[in-house]
């Protein structure tokens, strides 16, 4: 009886250990649900603050920010620079003019700008015009990273609204097949589950827009865990990147199952493009096995559909230069001043010692962020208020919709902040969605569980953002110099810009 009590023991410790475990796995993507989720009770609180009078002139100076002073990027460092301190100098005057604002309306102002900035970038890199493997994104993803250093409460909007509008950089990919009551496929199941949005007359988006969107999405998530100061963590940092990685190659069916998911092809090229020169200088030791296993063992899974080919061909020439020539050359397009590539290989190809930006006080090393995970800030947004004015986005428009004069209602689907929304999160946040990746050998893949999120469990810290945005930390001293006065500028009409790509990207 005493052994049989032992036996039984056993089991029970391994029973709890595999539950522990698979928690452990799935908080991650517990943790993007949570940001969606208070994404959309956040915005809710601030449509008193769009609609206000006594705040119109506040709105203007925001959205002129926004619509025009980041309009002016371009991929000159000193640029990106004086962009970066203005955009840091109207949050910090943002949050000043809350504190003496005295009525609840007079203090969402600082929630509105940064919930305005996160939703302009989401518009920009999903316009036509956009290239993210061309390398556009890099002057908005170091302004976006630098920022970060100097108001931690952006992490959590701009994770929200990314989610929101692109489950797969969670990353998470639903792998079962969709289908009917009589067990068909439901194609419009099918498209849903990979995120592909509706247009005004209720048509979905076609499969290359769907695809552009998503390179888009994971080209700015990329540029932006590789940039300057080493230190930021927006997205997860640097060691984010190696982790987000890790995660999506985890997803994909082991071999010899084929074809791969669509996303497979153009995910990669857009991840590698933008980060592959930083994981192969910072992370060689992790990141070589995962270069080798997607030159010798995915290229040759990939989709082969006329839908696929393309981005499968785009893959395998970002892969030609093998491990040693994504190491050696920097990224197509990227601010060699602004961009982490220092390593053994970056010297010859313009990596810089120490960032522009300057130290960034109480910021970890950077020696530790080469050897340990490193953490997401702790969200901000704290606090335990229960009013509509501490609550901050509208419920739908996570991913409301703005037209921009180039782009088209399913292109804008993060839009700033309060319109009508086309696209609920109901579409993207769902690893729970069947997908339209089909099957492997006839059988369905069985990969209906959310992957984790890329960026670690978080540790202790808060899995949403709660709902308001608790104390600012202080600031890190500025490497752009003493903070001036907030420009009065603001951030333009509601109307989504133009999305300027920043200029021509250097050869």
């Amino acid at each position: 009886r005493r052994k049989e009590r032992e036996r039984l023991e056993q089991l029970r410790q391994a029973e709890e250990e595999a539950e522990l475990e698979a928690k452990k796995k799935n908080e991650h993507v517990e943790r993007a649900t949570s940001l969606i989720a208070n994404l959309e009770q956040v915005r809710s609180g601030l449509k008193e603050f769009d609609k206000s009078k006594a705040v119109s002139r506040r709105r203007l100076q925001f959205k002129k920010i926004c619509n025009g002073k980041i309009n002016t990027l371009s991929h000159d460092k000193d640029k990106v620079v004086e962009v970066g301190k203005a955009v840091s100098d109207a949050i910090a005057k943002a949050a000043s003019d809350d504190a003496a604002g005295g009525e609840p309306v007079t203090s969402m102002g600082k929630k509105y700008l940064l919930d305005l900035l996160c939703a302009n970038l989401i518009v920009r890199v999903q316009a036509d015009g956009f290239n993210g493997t061309r390398g556009d994104g890099f002057p908005l993803a170091a302004m976006f990273a630098f920022v970060s250093t100097h108001c931690e409460e952006i992490s959590p909007v701009l994770e929200g609204h990314l989610y929101t509008v692109c489950p797969t950089a969670i990353p998470t990919l639903s792998l079962t097949e969709a289908t009917s009551e009589g067990g068909v496929k439901d194609e419009n199941d099918l498209m849903e589950s990979l995120g592909m949005i509706r247009d005004k007359d209720g048509e979905f988006e076609s499969f290359d827009k769907f695809l552009h969107r998503t390179e888009g999405l994971i080209s700015i998530m990329a540029n932006i865990m590789s940039s300057l100061p080493s230190e930021h963590t927006l997205l997860g940092g640097h060691r984010g990147a190696l982790t987000w990685l890790q995660r999506f190659m985890a997803l994909l069916p082991p071999s010899p199952a084929s074809p791969l998911p669509l996303l497979t092809a153009p995910v990669l090229v857009a991840f590698l493009t933008g980060a592959g020169h930083m994981l192969a200088n910072k992370y060689p030791t992790e990141f070589k096995p995962i270069f080798d296993e997607v030159k010798k063992d995915i290229v040759n899974r990939l989709d082969d559909s006329p839908v696929g080919v393309p981005s499968a061909t785009r893959l395998k020439k970002v892969l030609e230069v093998g491990f040693d020539g994504l190491k050696k050359d920097l990224p197509q397009g990227s601010i060699a001043a602004l961009y982490d590539g220092r390593g053994t290989g970056a010297g010859a190809t313009g990596g810089v010692s120490s960032s522009p930006f300057g130290a960034t006080p109480g910021a970890a090393s950077n020696t530790s962020n080469t050897t340990s995970s490193n953490p997401l800030p702790t969200s901000n947004w704290g606090g335990n208020a229960t009013s509509d004015s501490d609550s901050m986005f509208d419920a739908k428009s996570a991913s409301s919709t703005v037209q921009a004069d180039t782009t088209t209602s399913a292109q804008s689907s993060s839009a700033a902040p309060f319109g009508n929304s086309s696209f609920s999160t109901s579409n993207t946040a769902a690893a729970s969605n069947p997908s339209p990746f089909g099957t492997v050998g006839g059988q369905p893949t069985g990969f209906a569980a959310a992957a984790p999120s890329p960026f670690g469990g978080g540790g202790s810290q808060n899995p949403g953002f709660g709902t308001g945005f608790g104390t600012t930390p202080a600031p890190a001293a500025s490497p752009f110099g003493s903070a001036s006065a907030a420009p009065s500028s603001g951030f333009g009409t509601s109307t989504a810009p133009a999305p300027s790509p920043f200029g021509a990207a250097p050869a």
